[in-house]
């Protein structure tokens, strides 16, 4: 995640968002992506403000069904972009794709008004024309050490908990673009 923050950074953006279906106290690897965020920011001077971070709560999360998520996305969408953001971190490519149709749906266009990124790079998006800036991973991989980390609790020869971060790979794609810089006036 720190990647992708980074390039977002690098291209100048300063008010970047985190966006999240799943609470992100609920599942490890959001919590770990939205640490990564929080210290990119930090790292590069920006400050962390609460309003350019939105997720789900629980309760919605849990009561609604894949159509309400859009409704629900989309109005979440509304109230980030009024902070004044630039950019949205998705954590992750599912949820970016919910964003990018949430934001069309507004009459918004990415990057035009905002520049987007996601995390996985699932082929998924590529089967809706989507060309999305995301973090590529190696699903093989991370399976192959989940399954040797089991195989050696199961077997004893490991008892202590294991927290492995597997390499990443930056794709930049169409969805983000420089900080559009604002006129200047002719005095």
């Amino acid at each position: 995640m720190s990647e992708i923050v980074q390039h977002l950074v690098d291209i100048g953006h300063k008010k970047i968002g985190f966006f999240s279906i799943e609470p992100i106290s609920r599942v490890t690897s959001v919590r770990d992506r939205y640490m990564a965020f929080c210290k990119t920011l930090i790292t590069n001077g920006i400050p962390l403000r609460e309003e350019h971070v939105m997720c789900f709560t629980f309760d919605e999360f849990r009561n609604s069904v894949d159509i309400d998520h859009l409704d629900l996305v989309g109005e979440k969408l509304k109230r980030l972009l009024a902070t004044g953001v630039t950019a949205i971190v998705a954590e992750n490519d599912l949820t970016a794709l919910f964003l990018y149709v949430a934001a069309r749906n507004c009459g918004k266009t990415i990057p035009g008004d905002f520049s987007l990124t996601g995390f996985d790079d699932l082929s998924l998006l590529r089967q809706f024309s989507v060309s999305m800036t995301t973090v590529r991973q190696d699903p093989y991989e991370i399976g192959n050490k989940a399954a040797e980390i089991l195989y050696d609790r199961i077997t004893g020869r490991e008892r202590k908990c294991v927290h492995h971060v597997h390499p990443v790979e930056l794709i930049v794609r169409t969805t983000t673009a420089a900080v559009a810089k604002p006129a200047r006036m002719n005095a």
